[in-house]
């Protein structure tokens, strides 16, 4: 699917892709956003529908998150986020607007409340409203992967820039200690989390959309958009960094293609593709690409 994607979509001939580090298929996910029916059980939506179908447990779920399904009641909000930690085995519950819930006493309810949470040796803090990768080790899977894609180019760089940084995931976890890095993010709740977890590394966290952020000057850029991918605007800000190398991490395998084809008109090429599966028994991937300077053949 992601070598169609890229055949299709930027025009290359013959894409380098291959599969990632393996995840399990079951019992990982860390958060989860469920429905809610009108008598408060917590389920999904049917396919392809409004209807919420209750559900006793969640294959994919943490056990922790799982059992919520049949412990938890919530009257009011459509949809309700669950949330764990590994680290810490605290859980929570959050929902917009007011409500009638009745959880196990060990679920924090607080929209402003945080967890910690383990990735690659670093702990990282994680506010109820920033997000998270689906599970840490998702998150661990995808660090991997920029470091083994990034290579000498990632572990000699001076500059970084983490674009859509979130809590400053591969800011902290996939960039070289002893380089400065500049993290771009719009949330609010996610930047105050960064800010936190690079607390004394060389670093600036910039409050910003993408689109409208002035770039600087880097070595390598790390970009790690939402599903819609990065568009032109965005592409047009990172490729105008000058970096030598492009790591960019897509949750779609269209968005990431048509991104592809975009950093090519910018003078990049893309080398190499990996593959990650951290949403098991769903079409919806994650990919990592590689790009670097220097596009011949790059598409009109």
């Amino acid at each position: 699917m992601v070598a169609d994607s890229l055949r299709r979509l930027a025009k290359l001939p013959d894409p380098a892709v291959r599969a990632g580090p393996a995840l399990p298929d079951r019992g990982l996910r860390t958060t989860v956003r469920a429905a809610t029916t009108r008598s408060g059980r917590l389920g999904f939506r049917a396919a392809r529908s409004h209807r919420v179908v209750p559900v006793d447990a969640c294959l994919v779920a943490h056990p922790r998150l799982s059992e919520l399904f049949d412990a938890a009641t919530v009257h009011g909000p459509e949809e309700v986020t669950l949330r764990t930690s590994l680290a810490t085995g605290t859980r929570s519950a959050t929902w917009s607007g007011r409500a009638e819930a009745d959880l196990p006493s060990d679920v924090d309810v607080s929209p402003t409340g945080w967890m910690f949470e383990n990735v690659a040796g670093h702990r990282f803090r994680v506010s109820t409203g920033s997000f998270f990768q689906a599970s840490p080790q998702a998150a661990a899977a995808l660090v991997t992967t920029v470091r083994e894609l990034g290579g000498e180019l990632l572990a000699g760089a001076d500059r970084v820039v983490d674009a859509y940084s979130g809590v400053g995931l591969f800011a902290v976890a996939a960039v070289p200690a002893s380089a400065h890095v500049t993290a771009v993010e719009l949330s609010s709740s996610s930047t105050a989390d960064a800010v936190v977890n690079l607390a004394g590394r060389s670093a600036e966290v910039i409050r910003a959309s993408v689109d409208d952020w002035s770039p600087t000057t880097a070595d390598v850029v790390i970009a790690d958009p939402s599903r819609a991918g990065l568009g032109r605007a965005a592409s047009e800000r990172l490729a105008s960094t000058g970096a030598e190398a492009i790591l960019l991490i897509s949750c779609d395998a269209a968005a990431g293609a048509r991104d592809v084809g975009l950093l090519m008109t910018q003078g990049y090429s893309a080398r190499s593709s990996v593959v990650l599966d951290p949403f098991p028994h769903t079409p919806h991937v994650e990919v990592v690409t590689l790009l670097t300077r220097g596009c011949a053949d790059a598409p009109s």
